[in-house]
């Protein structure tokens, strides 16, 4: 009886640290600092306050085209900023309209950020790469609104 009961609370303890390292916790603790430092970069760049409301998605897109008018823009700079704003776009959406962060490891978004609504996928970090890639024909606003019709 007590080595059942020692092997359940191993099995317990195991499951309880693999979440801790790789499951839902980590990925929701990484979007959480990843939107902290959104909104505290958003403020000491570009002075703009974002506060987790769907009217600071314009804001969002304003700081997408401002960066987007440095170019030509360094890989580094394109890459972190579309991480840091790509994941506050997408846990604006998520806290209004539900959803959930995922990193699929299989399809056409392995190894992405992920947000998963209902049937539908998208990753939020990649749209704003290619808006800082492409321009404003990747326009941020227009992206939410059809992110969260779905």
């Amino acid at each position: 009886m007590r080595v059942r009961i020692g092997l359940l609370l191993l099995v317990v303890f195991a499951l309880i640290a693999w979440n801790l390292r790789f499951g839902p916790y980590r990925l929701r603790r990484m979007v959480e600092a990843g939107c902290a430092e959104a909104v505290q970069r958003a403020q000491a760049e570009f002075g703009v306050e974002l506060d987790y409301s769907e009217s600071s998605i314009a804001k969002v897109e304003e700081i997408a085209a401002k960066v987007f008018a440095q170019q030509p823009l360094a890989e580094e700079r394109r890459a972190e900023l579309s991480k840091l704003l790509g994941v506050y776009l997408g846990e604006v959406a998520r806290r209004n309209h539900g959803g959930e962060w995922l990193i699929p490891k299989e399809g056409p978004l392995a190894g992405a950020l992920v947000l998963r609504r209902g049937t539908g996928e998208t990753s939020p970090p990649s749209k704003v790469y290619r808006r800082l890639l492409n321009g404003d024909e990747d326009n941020l606003a227009f992206y939410y609104r059809l992110l969260v019709r779905r």
